[in-house]
């Protein structure tokens, strides 16, 4: 990604943290130049040593002489002027407007593809050409005979440009198994005639076979731009733990960002500003994503509609559906379900937003039959390919959340829908795990369906019959995390529950001989101390 902006992203990253701090703390935080003690709120003392401007119970904070304001403005008046302050932000921060910034990675369907995404504010095919990747096997290739891949590449906006931007995908197929590529993106009239490309070269490596023995994944869910510090950087040390390995990637259930939480006119500015957050894994790494209730869209007027029913979500991500056509030949053209195999597990993932009855968002409702999708997905499973079968989505069938379950165990508000629509279609397929989010904690079922659990024992499995619910929903937001006292009934199938602090999972799958073996474990952000883990075994 371009330097261009990394002095302004920290500054104003800092400055949100402080505000965030004095207005909403209740839980341990850390930011990277000030550490605040749990449950220690800011001073005005130490406000005002920041240069924190305060008035009554709102908090003016400045960066480079604009000025923002949060919480939200109360009257229009204040909109206009911080909307045209922003605005005047937007056009200083960027010297060029055809930076490109935001460069992440997804798989497809195929083992041997990989999809690159990047965005820039504008975008003129006849000044600058088509979107394009240099790619090389080594640095030396990459500067002197790369190959170039620009053919079908795709460019999307929506809404007015001007304010969402441009994202840019580009297919890189027919890739050699266990392989270092070294690569840059850029616009170009053909591939001997590359008018812009980034200065960064960045690097990601191939899967080590078409069907690898071995897979780790990390997860979490519910990630924005503040209160997620400590975990952004222990899923760095992650990432570079994993250099060199194409057989580790990221999936995050949803809620991305939390662009939603702030004032409307600052939707696509918190967008951009989580992915700069995430400039030191999006490139180098495949960033895999479910739907969540905050990808669909602005809440807080002033905002424009065309941001609503995940929009920015269809945009700024290139998940595997989005390129395949349903069985009555139209593209589906989203990203909202879609499900892909890696080695031994077949990863299915589900919208639990959209598209299906009693659904939180009808009017998001988009192209394709989703529960007809999911079936296949799972009724297709060749188990011996593919023992493993992990189902994904955003909010939770099971949790022990006084708001999804009462004092008895059972499904209530909107989980029962959920419940309704996926739970005995996940047991029929003989799903293994179902990893959801949206509740800001760390939760784990005994394997357990319709409220009966199977076994009772903690941390080791063997050929389960029911799956096994996991809430990690932890990764850090704007919110907080749940409190104890969301959590008030001792529920049955539940194994496990964690409050303390964000954190991530980390799934290893291995293919033995006569075995494949999962084990789970699930760390906390402020000292990566493990505090669970499980191990569930299957007979091949």
């Amino acid at each position: 990604m371009s330097s261009l902006l990394t002095n302004k992203v920290s500054s104003i990253t800092f400055l949100l943290c402080c505000c965030y701090c004095a207005l909403f703390i209740n839980a341990a935080t850390t930011t990277k130049s000030h550490n605040i003690k749990n449950n220690n709120k800011l001073t005005m003392n130490q406000l005002q040593s920041m240069n924190i401007p305060h008035r009554g119970k709102d908090y003016f904070f400045f960066d480079n002489n604009n000025l923002l304001l949060w919480p939200q403005p109360k009257n229009k008046n204040q909109h206009l002027f911080l909307r045209k302050q922003l605005k005047q932000m937007k056009i200083s921060s960027s010297d060029e407007k055809y930076e490109i910034k935001n460069v992440h990675l997804s798989f497809t369907q195929k083992s041997n593809e990989m999809i690159v995404t990047f965005h820039t504010s504008h975008y003129n095919e006849t000044e600058i050409g088509k979107p394009l990747i240099k790619l090389g096997t080594s640095i030396e290739q990459l500067r002197t005979n790369p190959i170039v891949y620009y053919i079908g590449s795709v460019t999307n906006t929506y809404g007015d440009s001007s304010e969402t931007g441009f994202d840019h995908s580009v297919l890189l197929n027919n890739l050699q198994f266990k392989t270092v590529y070294y690569y840059q993106c850029g616009f170009g009239l053909n591939k001997n005639k590359i008018l812009i490309e980034t200065n960064e070269i960045y690097h990601f490596t191939t899967r080590s076979e078409e069907s690898p023995n071995e897979v780790t994944v990390l997860l979490y869910g519910d990630m924005g731009i503040l209160q997620s510090y400590n975990n952004r950087q222990q899923i760095g040390k992650r990432v570079k733990e994993f250099n060199g390995n194409g057989n580790f990637f990221i999936y995050h259930v949803g809620d991305i960002g939390y662009a939603d939480d702030y004032p409307g006119y600052l939707y696509q500015y918190v967008w951009n500003k989580w992915f700069e957050e995430m400039d030191q894994i999006h490139p180098f790494v495949s960033y895999m994503t479910t739907v969540g209730n905050h990808e669909r869209g602005p809440k807080h007027k002033p905002f424009h509609d065309y941001e609503l029913e995940f929009k920015a979500y269809n945009n700024k991500f290139f998940m595997p559906l989005r390129n395949i056509s349903t069985p009555e030949g139209k593209p589906y053209g989203h990203n909202m379900w879609y499900h892909f195999d890696f080695g031994p597990i077949r990863f299915v993932t589900i919208s639990t937003e959209t598209n299906f009855d009693h659904c939180p968002y009808p009017e998001g409702n988009v192209q394709g039959d989703h529960l007809d999708y999911i079936k296949q997905a799972l009724e297709s499973v060749d188990r011996n390919k593919t023992p493993i079968v992990i189902t994904l989505g955003h909010r939770p069938i099971y949790s022990t959340d006084k708001n999804y379950a009462n004092e008895n165990g059972n499904a209530i508000g909107e989980t029962k829908y959920i419940k309704a629509a996926f739970e005995e279609l996940f047991y029929k397929n003989h799903v293994d795990l179902y990893i959801a989010g949206h509740v800001h904690t760390y939760e784990r079922t005994y394997p357990v369906y319709k409220e009966k659990v199977e076994s009772k024992e903690e941390n080791n499995y063997h050929n389960l019959r029911y799956p096994i619910h996991i809430v990690d929903g932890a990764g850090g937001c704007i919110e907080g995390l749940n409190k104890d006292k969301d959590f008030p009934y001792d529920i049955d199938w539940n194994v496990k529950r964690y409050t303390k602090d964000e954190g991530y999972g980390l799934m290893n799958v291995k293919r033995l001989e006569k075995s494949v073996v999962l084990t789970w474990k699930f760390y906390n952000a402020g000292k990566d101390e493990l505090i669970d883990s499980f191990t569930l075994t299957k007979d091949l």
